[in-house]
């Protein structure tokens, strides 16, 4: 049933997925044991937990191949639903979604750099996705990113009720109007900020041992064989003249 739920595309209307949803193939994967093994899985929605509950009990009374024209009929149900009766599966979502957060929260606050490099080393290896060290310094602002903080600060009326776009547009005019005198404050800053950066990751890269797989260089593979090869010729040689 798990499966076929994965591959279902259809959603009622008004429904916002979580951006932080975690699936149980992430969260226990079958090829290693992860720390956050006995982490919650995180639903994504009041629809889904709606969906997860209902489709069980529909499952019992109908074929397995029926999984795809339940959902749509629950999905129909659900926009029929008023918002007091969708409320009992949104707080329901909410709670659940509280005690994943808390449990994830926990664990990788508890975990080691050590712990979470081996963590992420297997992911990568089974294509899962990695998880970031909370403890881990965060890299540094460029001197643009420096000036667009500071400029935010400066002149807030130019940035409210404003696009994305719009707000990187009138930043990037703003910066690139700067003198070069102006310009080197933020990038003296940004350079300072680069130097305690390297600081602080020297520090926490040295709680790390780092797995290095080891491989035979070509050259000595070559060798090898040429050593083994010129061992067995004057072993032929002396069984020849032996021989004679």
């Amino acid at each position: 049933m798990l499966s076929s739920l994965r591959k279902l595309t259809l959603l009622p209307v008004n429904v916002t997925l979580s951006r932080t949803y975690l699936t149980s193939k992430s969260l226990n994967p079958k090829k290693f044991t992860s720390l956050f093994e006995n982490v919650p899985v995180r639903p994504r929605s009041g629809w889904q937990v709606f969906l997860r509950d209902h489709l069980k009990e529909k499952l019992k009374e109908s074929k397995p191949d029926s999984v795809t024209v339940l959902t749509k009929q629950l999905a129909i149900d659900w926009n029929k639903m008023s918002e007091a009766d969708k409320k009992v599966y949104t707080d329901k979502f909410a709670k659940e979604a509280a005690k994943h957060d808390q449990a994830f929260e926990q664990i990788i606050m508890e975990a080691t750099p050590q712990q979470i490099y081996e963590e992420n080393l297997l992911r990568k290896k089974y294509k899962l996705k990695t998880v970031r060290d909370p403890k881990e310094p965060l890299k540094p602002a460029n001197s643009y990113l420096v000036f667009l903080n500071h400029y935010r600060k400066e002149h807030p009326e130019r940035f409210i009720g404003n696009t994305t776009s719009s707000q990187s547009l009138e930043a990037g005019k703003a910066y690139a109007s700067l003198s070069p005198e102006e310009k080197k404050k933020y990038e003296d800053i940004a350079h300072q900020n680069r130097i305690e950066y390297a600081q602080k990751m020297e520090v926490y890269n040295a709680q790390i041992k780092k797995f290095v797989v080891t491989k035979t260089p070509k050259s000595s593979t070559k060798t090898a064989k040429a050593t083994k090869s010129t061992k067995a010729a004057k072993s032929s040689t002396t069984t020849t003249e032996s021989a004679n």
